[in-house]
C-alpha cells in the first residue's frame, strides 16, 4: 500500500506546486503598470488608507478649531 500512495502524494505535491507559481508571476506581471487605474484594480486598500488619512486630517482640523473657540 506504501508504494501505491507515495508516488501519488508525490504527483499531487508536483502538481499543487506548478499552480502556485504561475499567479505569483501574473501578480509580479500585474504590477507593473503603473497607471492610476491599474493601481486602483490591483490596489482598493490604497483609496481606504488615502480616506482615513482625509478623516484623520479633518479630526485634527476639528480639534484645532475647537482649541481655537476655547481661547475666544
Amino acid at each position: 500500500m506504501d508504494e501505491i500512495t507515495s508516488p501519488k502524494f508525490t504527483d499531487c505535491s508536483k502538481s499543487s506546486t506548478t499552480p502556485w507559481h504561475s499567479p505569483i508571476r501574473h501578480g509580479s506581471v500585474m504590477m507593473m503598470p503603473s497607471t492610476p487605474l491599474a493601481w486602483r484594480g490591483i490596489h482598493p486598500s490604497d483609496e481606504v488608507v488615502l480616506a482615513s488619512n482625509n478623516l484623520l486630517t479633518m479630526l485634527q482640523f476639528l480639534m484645532y478649531l475647537q482649541r481655537f473657540v476655547d481661547t475666544l
